[in-house]
């Protein structure tokens, strides 16, 4: 099934899983971050790199990669 995500420039949210964004650096089509993450009581610090390409956006840092589609609103 699919999970509805929003990432936008202050944090990402997916699921019950919600990440601030605390450093944001620019870098060749992306972004590398550093983020608090939560998801119900497991707390963590995402050292992350998220890249563009075209209508799709790649999260990888420690914990996997994951490959987000963007969906036209309607």
């Amino acid at each position: 099934g699919l999970l509805r995500a929003t990432i936008s420039g202050e944090g990402a949210w997916a699921g019950d899983t919600t990440c601030v964004f605390k450093r944001k650096i620019e870098i060749q089509k992306g972004w590398k971050i550093v983020a608090a993450c939560a998801s119900g009581n497991d707390r963590w610090t995402a050292n992350a790199r998220l890249v563009v390409d075209g209508n799709r956006l790649t999260w990888s840092s420690e914990r996997g990669t994951r490959t987000y589609v963007r969906c036209n609103k309607a």
